[in-house]
């Protein structure tokens, strides 16, 4: 089977055209402004869109009907509140459900969750409806209908007052009927969406299309996202600061991969914690970090509170209190000691060689070499270092990766702001040649002060 993903872009944002494949390590490089982000975040979030879908379109529909569960809710508490004693525990349920449980039940299944709303609505209705005509029934059907905006009628009646329980329950399941059959056709509007939100576009523009062999991902011709066979695990790395920050989304995503498992098992732990003896963890553990991240398990309560960094000669520091530099690593030693990278993983990283000294710029690269070698994880990389760039070459030719290797270089349209993308395969020289540019401003600054 052909696993080898193409990734086409044309006129969105900078980016004039980009023809790109996803077979390793793919390295693009370029001047910055030129749209290496936008290519990283567009590739982001199409796989967790495509690997999510149902939890991104559950989301989506708890936003949309929570004001009618609120509401619903609110009758149910008003029932319990105004009815009389022998009558309250029959509304404790409805309340419940419409005021929390339903939430729960959504993350279930939409097709539970409309069974739940029918039963307990029936069961409101039915309460209701056998309440002893009395004054204090006369005040719940005023106050909800006064909450609820029922009707501008002055008068309301119990059974109208039932009648209204019944249109919100129906709208919740027409909602939720619409999100099911959405569940089944994928439409590729879900996509559009997130990418609409993620770059803050009141309207997408130009194409994008990923196909994985044969398959189309992005089936724009369907208006259809298909389910991917190539990547089940994405992670996206624009910075170490990330780390216990939850400013974006993706951080979010991020951090959320990062604690996978961090409910303390003791089988866990000794897993989690376990030595590989693997080239990437010795070389990680010995040559870099010289020492290693791990899990900060509260043992007495039973789960983990954050990272701690244990350094060889047996000094243990909070991660957050670390050097920004060292969580570039460990956020790789975190990801790969907890099952996440492996060879249906796509790890996307924008420019990995910031904060890093540049002893670490060259151990980084290795790293991501040999975590392609020994796991099989594919890598989309951005960068504008010399270093970063010429390490991942170098070291790829000597563990036998070149075939799977592909750098690009985005080039500026001459008298205009927008950026193609050129295939460079594994000559780096173009780059080198782009990178030459600052030596010519030195030179020129230099000979101007002088």
């Amino acid at each position: 089977m052909n696993h080898q993903i193409k990734v086409e872009i044309k006129d969105f944002r900078v980016i004039h055209h980009a023809a790109i494949i996803l077979d390793g390590i793919t390295v693009v490089a370029g001047e910055n402004g030129c749209g290496k982000s936008t290519i990283s975040k567009l590739l982001y979030q199409t796989y967790k869109t495509a690997n999510h879908f149902d939890a991104i379109l559950k989301k989506e529909v708890r936003h949309k009907i929570s004001a009618l569960f609120t509401k619903t809710g609110d009758i149910a508490e008003r029932c319990y509140y105004y009815a009389a004693s022998s009558y309250k525990d029959r509304f404790t349920a409805s309340m419940n459900f419409f005021g929390k449980e339903w939430q729960t039940t959504l993350n279930k299944s939409f097709d539970a969750l409309k069974q739940q709303v029918q039963m307990a609505g029936d069961a409101l209705k039915k309460d209701i409806a056998e309440m002893p005509p009395k004054s204090a029934t006369e005040k719940l059907v005023e106050s909800v209908s006064k909450v609820s905006k029922l009707h501008a009628s002055e008068e309301i009646s119990k059974e109208l007052f039932i009648q209204h329980i019944d249109e919100l329950c129906g709208q919740i399941i027409a909602e939720i009927t619409a999100a099911e059959v959405t569940t089944t056709l994928r439409p590729i509007s879900v996509l559009d969406r997130a990418i609409q939100t993620m770059f803050s576009l009141q309207r997408l523009h130009g194409q994008f299309n990923i196909s994985e062999g044969t398959s189309l991902l992005t089936d724009t011709g369907n208006k259809r996202l298909n389910k991917s066979f190539c990547v089940k695990q994405q992670v996206y790395i624009d910075t170490p600061m990330a780390i216990g920050v939850q400013a974006y989304t993706y951080w979010q995503d991020l951090n959320t991969l990062l604690q996978k498992g961090s409910s303390y098992s003791a089988a866990y732990s000794a897993a989690y914690d376990a030595v590989y003896e693997d080239e990437f963890t010795v070389n990680l553990s010995a040559d870099v970090l010289e020492g290693d991240v791990a899990l900060n398990v509260n043992k007495d309560f039973g789960f983990a509170q954050g990272f701690i960094y244990k350094r060889k000669d047996g000094l243990s520091i909070n991660l957050l209190d670390c050097a920004t530099g060292l969580k570039s690593f460990a956020i790789l030693q975190l990801l790969y000691k907890n099952g996440t990278l492996h060879n249906d993983t796509l790890v996307i990283i924008d420019e990995p060689e910031a904060h890093l000294h540049p002893q670490w710029v060259v151990e980084y690269a290795r790293l991501i070499v040999l975590l392609n070698k020994i796991a099989g994880v594919r890598f989309f990389i951005a960068s504008h270092h010399p270093d970063m760039i010429s390490v991942i070459r170098y070291i790829a030719e000597k563990e036998k990766r070149l075939e799977t290797l592909n750098f690009y270089l985005a080039k500026k349209i001459q008298d205009c702001y927008l950026y193609d993308y050129n295939l460079l395969k594994q000559n780096i020289e173009p780059i080198f040649t782009s990178f030459n540019i600052a030596l010519d401003r030195i030179n020129q600054y230099a000979s101007t002060a002088q």
